[in-house]
């Protein structure tokens, strides 16, 4: 048994099954997504009658899935050159699963549903209205944060009227379009890890694409909750990915987007700029193209907000309003 442990033919195919179970038995049967969407405000503790037996197997669940995660990298990290053809048919199979539950870890997915409704049916500018204001729409119930504009940037903001679009406003179709983005999101992160370690750290291409793949809050918290961190860390990816190939100012006006997508990014800003600085040929003509995307990106950011008249620190502050929760009126 413990040679058969070892050899790689029985060892990867051995940790998926195993992990894919403990999706499928944990999350997917008594949570999937065709079984629980039409109820409203639902989430693991209502799903789970708040019951001591339901908590206990939620946190045996992800105990498990966090064991096989550590088994799985440590096999990865400690061979070099694992197998990476089973560490990414791992990670397709496990993230179609997490995508088929219900997001019982938050509700974020229907807010986004909600707000991409308000602009493509309502007219509305979600940056600045509340769910609210719309409160005798069919899928009002669904959103959690119905006193607050969209807490994410224009280019979330623009996703999610463009999605409600794809799926005509309605519910079941809005999540599955949102799943699906997330997927592609997943994916397009797992391969540029794969892309920047294969040039960086050529033999732990498997072992660190496996760290993100596989991770179950990854899993759980991007394809499941459908959280919309994805989005943005696919362009700080990029950004990474871009300088790394002499490109610094394409890879700033990537990561500039994902600041448009949610503000959180904004603290690499200053340590990109010197970075790629230092790495230009020409710094001058850098620094002259980092001014000109700092600029556009603030137009892109504050146009939204802005009315005639308005005061500028009202102005400079009030993108930031629904994370920092300050009165600015």
């Amino acid at each position: 048994m413990k040679e058969l442990w070892r050899n790689p033919r029985f060892f990867w195919p051995g940790v998926i099954v195993a992990t894919e179970t403990v999706y499928v038995l944990a999350f997917l049967r008594p949570f999937g997504l065709l079984d629980h969407y039409a109820t409203p405000q639902l989430d693991l503790g209502k799903l789970g009658s708040y019951s001591v037996e339901a908590g206990w197997g939620f946190l045996l669940a992800m105990a498990l899935l966090f064991l096989l995660y550590a088994v799985a990298f440590h096999r990865a990290a400690r061979a070099g050159q694992a197998p990476l053809g089973w560490i990414l048919g791992g990670s397709l199979l496990f993230a179609v699963t997490a995508a088929a539950v219900y997001p019982v870890g938050a509700l974020d997915v229907f807010d986004n549903i909600f707000y991409g409704r308000m602009a493509a049916f309502h007219g509305a500018n979600p940056l600045l209205t509340a769910p609210d204001a719309f409160a005798t729409d069919p899928l009002y119930p669904y959103a959690a944060w119905t006193w607050w504009p969209i807490p994410y940037g224009p280019i979330w903001a623009a996703v999610d009227a463009l999605l409600s679009r794809l799926s005509n406003g309605e519910l079941l179709a809005g999540l599955v379009a949102f799943k699906a983005l997330n997927l592609g999101l997943y994916a397009a992160c797992t391969g540029l890890i794969a892309a920047i370690l294969t040039r960086t750290r050529p033999g732990y291409v498997a072992a660190g694409t496996l760290l993100f793949a596989w991770n179950p809050l990854t899993l759980l918290e991007g394809l499941t909750s459908v959280h919309n961190d994805l989005g943005l860390m696919v362009l700080v990816l990029l950004a990474f990915y871009l300088h790394q190939r002499g490109h610094s100012l394409w890879g700033l006006a990537a990561l500039l987007a994902s600041v448009l997508v949610k503000f959180v990014p904004l603290a690499l800003t200053p340590l990109y700029l010197v970075v790629g600085w230092r790495a230009a040929s020409d710094r001058r003509r850098f620094l002259w193209g980092a001014g000109a995307l700092l600029a556009l990106a603030g137009v892109v950011l504050y146009t939204p907000y802005y009315t005639p008249g308005q005061p500028w620190e009202t102005l400079a502050l009030r993108p930031f309003k629904p994370i920092v929760q300050i009165d600015l009126e």
